[in-house]
C-alpha cells in the first residue's frame, strides 16, 4: 500500500511539473503577442531632437535574421558599415536582398543604392540628415522617416533621388527644413541626363518641407521629371515656403524651373497619374516684386490624370492693397489632359485693384483636349481673381469645363485688369457646361455697370477667333453681366443658351453680353432663365469618355507587404485596416493590404452672400477676419449645384500617413514594421499535447500495474 502512495505521489509531481512546462510555454507565446500589440499602437514625436524607443529592436532583429530567412538583413547605426562601404554605396553582396534599418541614424549624408531589387524598409526607424539615391531598378523604399535640416548637393539636393526604372517609395514620412541660401527637394525624380525613367510609384507618404527664405534657390516638395508611368497616390505633401518672383529668364519655356518655390511639379513626362492627394501649401516670407507661389504645377505632361485631390494655399501674410500671386494647378503645353474630382481652396488679404491673382486652375497654351470636370473650386481675395483661367497667348488652347462648382470672391473694378470671373477663358474652342458658378465682387462701388465681375467671360484679348459653347450652366453674381463675351476680339459661331443667369440687374438672356457682336459672328443667344427651377439638365451623352474612364478607375497601388502581421494595411497605419487583395510578399505569408482611404460622411454645403464671406466646406473669409479651419483630409465637401454632381467629390481623400496633414512642424507617428517568425510555436503548438497525452498514459499504467500487485500482495 504504501508502494502504492509512493508512485501515485511521483506521478502527480511528473503531472505537474509538464503543466508547468506548458504554462510557460504560453506564456512565452502571449508574451511575444503583447510586445506586438504594444509595437502596433506605440508612437513618439517626429522632430529632429527626438530620440527613437527601441526596446524591441533586439528581439525584431533576431527573428529578421533567422537562417531560414537568409536575404533579409537588419542594419543599425553599430553594423551599418557592414553592408554599406566607406562612400556610403550599398556593397554588392547585398543587392537584391531586403534591408531592414532599425533604430537612428544620424548625419550618414547620402546612402546610394546601384543594385537592382533592392527593398529597403524601416522598423522603428529615424534617419537624421540622411538621404538616398536609388540607381537601381525595381528598388522598393517603404517605412522610413526622415528629418533634415541639411541640404543634400550630391544627391541632387534631394533628400530621396530616383534615377532608375520602376522604383517605389512607399509610407515613408519626411520633415525637411531647408537652410538659407541653399536648394532643397523632398523627391526628385528623373533628370538623369541620359535616360527617361519608366514607371514611378509614389505612395501614401507625407512630405512636410519648410524654407521661410526667398533667396533665389529652389525649394520644392515632389519634383518629378522626364518620366513615363508614373502613379503618386494617397499621399500628403506639406510645403510652407516664401513667395518668390517667377524666373522668366526662358520665357513660358523655362519649364517648373520657372517657379522656385512649388509644393508639387511634373515635367516633361507622360501617364502621370496623380491621384488623392492631399496637398497644402502656404506662405512663410515675402519675396521680391510680383511676389508668386504654386501648389501644384504641371509641364509638357501629355495624358496626364489629376483626379480626387485636395489643394489648399493660403497666403495670411500679404495684406489687402499688396500685390501676390496664388496659383492652386498650374497647367502649361499639355494635350489630353484629364482634371477630376478634384477640392483646390485658395484664400489670401493680398490684392488691390487691377493687381494680383488667386486662380484655382490655369491653363496656358499651346494645350488641347484639356477636361476640367467635377471639380469643387473656391478662392477668395482682394484682387483680380479667377476661379478657372485659360489663355491661347503661346498657342492654341481647347478645353471641355464640365460640372465644376465654382466660387470666387475678388476685386473687380472698371480697369481690364480687374477682373473677376469663375471662368474666363481666353482660347480657340471651348465647351462650357452643367457648372455652379457664383461670383462676388468686394468692390463697393457704385459703377456696376462697368465693374469686370461675370460668371463666365472672355474679356481680355488674344489673338486668333474664338468659339465658345456655353450651356447648362447656373450662374449667380452680384455683377451686372452674368456671361460676357467681347466680340470686337474675334468671338465667332459661340452659344449661349439654356442656362440659369442671375445677377443683380438681370435675368436670363438680358444677363448675358456680346460686345460688338453683329449677325455676321453668328454667336447665339437662347433659352436662357433667372427661375432655377427652370434650369434644363445636360444630358449625359456629352460627358467625355476619357472623364468617365477617369472616374470609374480606382488607380489601386500596387503596395507590397514585407511583415507577418497577418492584418491588412490602410494606407496609413499597414498594420490596422480593411483592406484586401493587392499586396505581394517575398516573406509567403498570407496577409495582404489594399491601403483604402477615409470613408467620410461629413458634408457641408457651398454658400455665398451671407455677409461673412464664402463658406465650402471651410471657413474661408470672414468679417473678423479668421483665417481656415482645419482640414485632415477625412471631411467630404458637397455642394448644393444640379444635375450630374455638379461639383461634388465622389471620392474620399486616401490617407498617406499618420503625420499631421496640415502642418510639418506637428508630431508624426513612426513607421513601424514587424516580422514575427512563429515557425518554431507552430512546431511546440501540436507537439506539446501529444507529449502531455503520452506521460499521462505512461502515468496510469505504473499506478494500475502498481495497485495491480498491492491487490496481489
Amino acid at each position: 500500500m504504501k508502494k502504492s502512495i509512493i508512485v501515485f505521489t511521483l506521478s502527480l509531481i511528473i503531472l505537474s511539473c509538464c503543466i508547468s512546462v506548458i504554462s510557460a510555454s504560453d506564456t512565452n507565446n502571449n508574451t511575444l503577442t503583447d510586445n506586438h500589440d504594444n509595437i502596433l499602437t506605440s508612437t513618439s514625436n517626429n522632430t529632429i531632437n527626438n530620440t527613437v524607443k527601441q526596446e524591441n529592436n533586439q528581439n525584431l532583429s533576431l527573428s529578421l535574421n533567422q537562417s531560414e530567412n537568409p536575404d533579409h538583413y537588419t542594419v543599425n547605426s553599430s553594423n551599418f558599415h557592414d553592408y554599406f562601404d566607406e562612400n556610403n554605396n550599398l556593397k554588392p553582396d547585398y543587392g537584391g536582398k531586403v534591408m531592414v534599418f532599425e533604430g537612428e541614424f544620424n548625419d550618414l549624408d547620402t546612402l546610394v543604392i546601384y543594385q537592382d531589387n533592392t527593398v529597403i524598409i524601416g522598423n522603428n526607424s529615424l534617419l537624421k540628415n540622411t538621404a538616398f539615391g536609388l540607381y537601381g531598378e525595381n528598388i522598393y523604399l517603404k517605412n522610413l522617416n526622415f528629418q533634415l535640416n541639411k541640404s543634400f548637393s550630391d544627391n541632387k539636393d534631394s533628400c530621396i533621388y530616383v534615377g532608375s526604372d520602376n522604383v517605389t517609395i512607399d509610407n515613408i514620412t519626411m520633415d525637411y527644413t531647408v537652410p538659407e541660401g541653399n536648394n532643397g527637394i523632398g523627391i526628385y525624380v528623373g533628370d538623369t541626363g541620359y535616360k527617361n525613367i519608366f514607371k514611378f510609384n509614389l505612395y501614401y507618404s507625407t512630405i512636410n518641407l519648410t524654407s521661410t527664405n526667398p533667396d533665389g534657390f529652389y525649394k520644392y516638395g515632389v519634383l518629378v521629371r522626364d518620366t513615363t508611368l508614373g502613379l503618386i497616390y494617397g499621399n500628403k505633401i506639406n510645403c510652407r515656403l516664401p513667395l518668390m518672383a517667377v524666373n522668366w529668364a526662358g520665357g513660358i519655356f523655362g519649364g517648373v524651373s520657372m517657379d522656385y518655390v512649388l509644393g508639387f511639379g511634373a515635367e516633361d513626362s507622360k501617364y502621370i497619374n496623380f491621384v488623392n492627394n492631399y496637398v497644402n501649401v502656404s506662405a512663410t516670407a515675402l519675396g521680391q516684386s510680383f511676389p508668386t507661389l504654386d501648389a501644384c504645377m504641371f509641364y509638357k505632361c501629355d495624358k496626364a490624370v489629376i483626379k480626387g485631390n485636395k489643394i489648399y494655399e493660403e497666403d495670411l501674410l500679404t495684406k489687402k492693397g499688396t500685390n501676390n500671386y496664388l496659383y492652386g494647378l498650374d497647367i502649361y503645353m499639355m494635350n489630353n489632359v484629364t482634371i477630376a474630382n478634384n477640392e483646390i481652396h485658395m484664400k489670401t488679404y493680398g490684392g488691390q485693384d487691377s493687381n494680383g491673382a488667386a486662380y484655382s486652375i490655369q491653363v496656358n497654351g499651346p494645350s488641347s483636349d484639356i477636361k476640367i470636370a467635377y471639380n469643387n473650386l473656391t478662392t477668395i481675395n482682394n484682387g483680380p481673381n479667377l476661379g478657372i483661367y485659360s489663355n491661347n497667348y503661346y498657342g492654341a488652347v481647347k478645353l471641355y469645363i464640365l460640372s465644376n462648382f465654382i466660387n470666387v470672391t475678388g476685386y473687380a473694378g472698371r480697369n481690364n485688369w480687374a477682373l473677376v470671373a469663375g471662368i474666363e477663358v481666353q482660347d480657340s474652342d471651348d465647351v462650357i457646361l452643367n457648372n455652379t458658378i457664383y461670383a462676388q465682387n468686394v468692390n463697393n462701388n457704385s459703377d456696376i455697370r462697368n465693374n469686370n465681375i461675370y460668371g463666365i467671360s472672355y474679356s481680355q484679348s488674344t489673338s486668333g477667333n474664338h468659339q465658345y459653347n456655353i450651356q447648362y450652366n447656373k450662374v449667380i453674381t452680384n455683377g451686372y453681366n452674368a456671361v460676357m463675351l467681347d466680340a470686337r476680339y474675334g468671338v465667332t459661331n459661340s452659344e449661349i443658351g439654356n442656362n440659369v443667369l442671375i445677377t443683380d440687374h438681370s435675368q436670363g438672356d438680358d444677363a448675358v453680353e456680346i460686345k460688338g457682336n453683329t449677325k455676321r459672328y453668328n454667336n447665339q443667344v437662347f433659352n436662357n432663365t433667372g427661375n432655377p427651377d427652370e434650369k434644363q439638365d445636360m444630358p449625359a451623352d456629352l460627358v467625355p469618355n476619357d472623364v468617365i474612364n477617369a472616374m470609374n478607375n480606382p488607380y489601386t497601388p500596387n503596395t507590397r507587404n514585407f511583415f507577418n502581421t497577418n492584418i491588412n494595411g490602410n494606407g496609413t497605419n499597414p498594420f490596422n485596416g480593411n483592406g484586401t487583395g493587392n499586396s505581394t510578399n517575398p516573406f509567403n505569408i498570407n496577409g495582404s493590404g489594399n491601403h483604402n482611404g477615409l470613408n467620410g460622411n461629413s458634408s457641408q454645403n457651398g454658400k455665398i452672400h451671407n455677409g461673412n464671406g464664402i463658406i465650402n466646406g471651410m471657413t474661408m473669409f470672414n468679417s473678423n477676419g479668421n483665417s481656415i479651419q482645419s482640414h485632415n483630409g477625412s471631411v467630404r465637401t458637397v455642394s448644393n449645384s444640379t444635375n450630374a454632381n455638379t461639383g461634388m467629390s465622389s471620392e474620399d481623400l486616401a490617407s498617406g500617413s499618420s503625420s499631421s496633414a496640415g502642418d510639418s512642424s506637428q508630431s508624426a507617428s513612426k513607421a513601424y514594421a514587424i516580422y514575427k517568425n512563429t515557425n518554431n510555436l507552430k512546431d511546440s503548438n501540436y507537439k506539446l499535447p501529444f507529449g502531455i497525452i503520452a506521460i499521462i498514459i505512461i502515468i496510469l499504467i505504473i499506478a494500475g500495474y502498481v495497485y495491480k500487485k498491492d491487490k496481489e500482495e
